[in-house]
């Protein structure tokens, strides 16, 4: 479940792919649901308790986009009876352009759909009913009362069975998004928000932003082709004693690399959600990733655990 949603706006951006230089295959022209909607997808196998659910903005202007990316979500499983959704407003679009001879995508993005506002979550969610929450670093105020809301439950909850894990991916490089630092339970930083903030390496950002999160968080850098890196905050000293590292796993051939980085951070979360140790999360978040870039979509990842 994350909290999904950008304001209006239009821009391309070029960004190198995983395997670069390597033998890339075709990639033929298609619609399907990507970024936020991809994680969710292929999470579906853990989830609230028992399920996963999807907490966003949709708009349903065009009926038939609404209704493919309403079908695609739930032939993998997951609920979209929490989305809010706005008549009149387009779901957003991404036109994306892979470059053949350099495997680099430009991306071009529009959407006119407002924020998830605090009041839009505490309206849907039943706390209760969840293990585990994810949100994208966005709209900071709002999703910090979100995770604050997350917190007071959890201190009064009496059993530890019953307390919800909350993880935070720091993706943008936004100054706001920053003061999402402290709030996870595991917190996903990027490789753009490390190198904005002078990190020229996953481990150097790991250091960097240890002492910026919470007591006993975990950290999770991957970094494209070099793979992953990942620790853990010590409980009593608040200092990270190890740095676990991962190796990627390309394809030999690269098909499609739209939506590794959801693919990778879904599965460190699976694996943690059932108990996996750090350095195995990010290893299996890394294979599913490099499987994922040697096919079109998401589809029987599942099977590759």
């Amino acid at each position: 479940m994350r909290s999904l949603s950008k304001r209006r706006r239009r821009h391309s951006r070029s960004k190198p792919t995983l395997g670069q230089g390597r033998k890339r295959g075709k990639l033929p022209r298609r619609s399907r649901p990507t970024g936020s909607r991809l994680r969710a997808l292929f999470h579906a196998r853990t989830g609230p308790r028992d399920r996963v659910g999807i907490v966003r903005v949709q708009g349903i202007k065009f009926r038939e986009e609404f209704s493919f990316v309403l079908s695609e979500l739930r032939s993998y499983g997951v609920r979209v009876d929490k989305c809010v959704y706005h008549v009149g407003k387009r779901l957003p679009n991404s036109l994306i352009l892979i470059n053949r001879a350099n495997g680099s995508r430009t991306i071009v993005h529009h959407r006119d759909l407002p924020e998830l506002t605090f009041d839009d979550f505490t309206s849907k969610i039943d706390l209760k009913d969840y293990k585990w929450i994810h949100f994208e670093g966005r709209n900071a105020s709002h999703v910090s009362k979100m995770i604050h809301a997350i917190r007071q439950y959890n201190n009064n909850s009496s059993q530890e069975s019953s307390k919800i894990t909350i993880s935070v991916e720091i993706e943008k490089t936004k100054p706001e998004i920053q003061s999402l630092l402290p709030e996870g339970d595991v917190v996903f930083i990027s490789k753009d928000f490390s190198r904005h903030h002078g990190c020229q390496t996953a481990s150097e950002a790991l250091r960097h932003f240890a002492s910026k999160t919470r007591p006993q968080a975990k950290l999770i850098c991957a970094w494209g082709e070099e793979g992953a890196y990942a620790t853990e905050k010590d409980a009593e000293t608040g200092k990270i004693s190890e740095i676990y590292e991962s190796p990627a796993f390309p394809p030999p051939v690269v098909i499609d690399t739209l939506g590794a980085g959801d693919t990778f951070n879904a599965t460190v979360i699976d694996c943690l959600n059932k108990g996996q140790d750090l350095q195995e999360a990010i290893v299996k978040g890394c294979k599913i990733a490099g499987k994922k870039c040697g096919q079109e979509g998401h589809k029987g990842l599942i099977l590759h655990y």
